[in-house]
């Protein structure tokens, strides 16, 4: 109890204390070593500001300019050497396109820190045209196989790039053809190049408002200076067109597209069309199928009074009077033909029909644009395959005969005339015949109907037996496509596959026939 005593409780307080203030300050001596660390690792730059005395400095030296420089050099000669491989192999790891995706890319980002040209632009000349050849050389690599819709072989067309300049070119304005909402708003979650493939009449889109499906024909298009209402085919996205409203002249903007989106937009597009043909073929069949002859205007106009006067209708064919349903005159057909025979005011007839007319005008609009839409899409689809006779069967009848006209064939006979004259065209002018591949394929032979079948066999140039059945037009098929699977490797002369244009025979009757010659 004397002057100066401490209690142990407070001996123990204070202990505590001093124990606490040591472990706080030595976690703050770890947490600031820490973020000097991650300073000099990361540098100014990637933190997006300024930072202390002498970061600049630090740097400078961790980028080695008289290395980026050789880099560049090194990159700037394979790429003239057209090796997209040797571009990225310049730091001394063989990088091909075998490789890894991880590889390449690691590859391609430590040679893009150094060939930037916000880095090395003030120390090398040619700093940009480097790093777009690095650029070029990693798209190149990671690019998937794309076969051309030739499978390969002759001298037809092959699918062109979608790739063009954009001078003054926008995008401009599409809209919903029902809600009238704007397409391709940031929030709808589409990509920019989507705009690129509605406007080239590659695939239709539903409106995130009223969930309607429209094309490019069915939309709305507007001018981008004036916003005013244009007409727009998919033939003017690549030219410059004029504004009837305001004078201008402006373009259509082209967005870039990946080597592997366009691969999945080609297989898109691809099954779709031979869905599409299917689809085509299956409703000719129904409607040929059917015996009943077509209505004619009279026929129809006594049909839809028939159908009135038994109560099948609710409103009278010839002025649009509706009975009372409450009334319970209303399920008498001696009423309903009471009031046919004294239905014979011209005007409320005539103004009937004007308000049937109004009614009908935006379905009959909307069936023509979704026929149009489709007719484009088709076209468009022929396009970006490469335009070939071979996929000529999954064109309509009307594109059909476009594309002969364009090839100067004449467009005279039935389907299956034109798609074998479209066929020796295109061999004439390729010096090589026709061959089934996968895209010319159809996606199951035994579900067409023998026209198709015979359609298809006339595009890839084979001249089958009149009368034959569908399981001797599917032999004819897969035996030239096994045909020119030997052909490829090895196993058949080029002799062999001509004589099997001529006839209907198999590979091998082929062959033996060669052989006895």
């Amino acid at each position: 109890g004397g002057y100066g005593h401490v209690s142990p409780a407070r001996q123990r307080t204070s202990g505590v204390m001093r124990l606490t203030k040591l472990v706080l300050t030595l976690l703050l001596l770890g947490l600031a070593g820490q973020a000097a660390c991650q300073e000099d690792d990361y540098g100014e730059d990637d933190f997006g500001g300024g930072g202390g005395y002498g970061e600049e400095e630090e740097e400078e030296e961790e980028y080695d300019p008289g290395l980026a420089v050789a880099m560049a050099r090194a990159v700037l000669a394979a790429s003239k050497r057209n090796d997209p491989e040797g571009v990225l192999s310049v730091c001394g790891v063989a990088v091909s396109c075998d490789s890894p995706y991880a590889t390449q890319r690691k590859a391609y980002l430590g040679l893009a820190r150094l060939l930037h040209p916000d880095k090395l632009g003030g120390r090398f000349a040619g700093a940009k045209e480097a790093f777009q050849a690095l650029v070029r050389a990693f798209e190149t690599l990671t690019a998937p196989p794309v076969q051309d819709a030739g499978g390969g072989r002759g001298k037809g067309k092959t699918p062109k790039p979608l790739a063009r300049s954009n001078e003054n070119c926008f995008r401009t304005r599409v809209r919903c053809p029902r809600c009238e909402g704007v397409w391709g708003t940031p929030d709808s979650g589409l990509q920019p190049y989507e705009y690129s493939f509605l406007m080239q009449g590659l695939r239709s889109y539903t409106c995130c408002g009223c969930l309607f499906s429209f094309g490019v024909m069915s939309a709305h298009h507007h001018c981008p200076l004036c916003q005013a209402r244009i007409d727009y085919h998919p033939s003017e996205f690549h030219n410059q067109k004029l504004c009837g409203s305001c004078d201008g002249v402006f373009g259509f903007k082209l967005y870039p597209v990946g080597p592997r989106i366009e691969a999945a937009l080609r297989e898109e597009v691809l099954s779709r069309q031979k869905a599409r043909q299917q689809a085509r073929q299956a409703q000719a069949t129904r409607l040929a199928r059917r015996a009943e002859p077509v209505l004619t205007e009279d026929q129809r106009g006594r049909q839809a009074e028939r159908l009135f006067v038994l109560g099948l209708t609710d409103a009278c064919p010839r002025c649009g009077f509706a009975p009372d349903k409450a009334s319970p005159a209303d399920g008498d057909d001696k009423e309903r033909a009471a009031h046919l025979r004294g239905c014979t005011d011209a005007a409320a007839q005539a103004k009937w029909r004007r308000r049937q007319a109004k009614k009908a005008a935006p379905l009959e609009a909307r069936a023509e644009a979704a026929a149009a839409d489709e007719e484009v899409q088709n076209a468009a689809a022929w396009a970006l395959l490469g335009s070939t006779a071979q996929s000529a069967w999954l064109l309509t009848d009307k594109q059909l005969d476009a594309a002969c006209g364009e090839r100067g064939v004449c467009t005279g006979g039935g389907r299956e005339e034109k798609l074998a004259r479209l066929a020796a065209a295109q061999a004439g002018e390729a010096g090589a015949s026709a061959h089934m591949s996968a895209e010319s394929a159809p996606a199951n032979l035994h579900a067409m109907s023998v026209p198709q079948l015979r359609a298809v066999c006339a595009a890839h140039g084979l001249v089958p037996p009149d009368g034959a059945g569908s399981e001797e037009l599917i032999s004819l098929l897969e035996s030239r496509h096994d045909a020119h699977a030997a052909l490829e490797g090895g196993g058949l002369e080029a002799g062999g596959q001509a004589r099997l244009l001529g006839g209907g025979g198999d590979g091998n009757e082929a062959e033996e026939d060669e052989d006895e010659e």
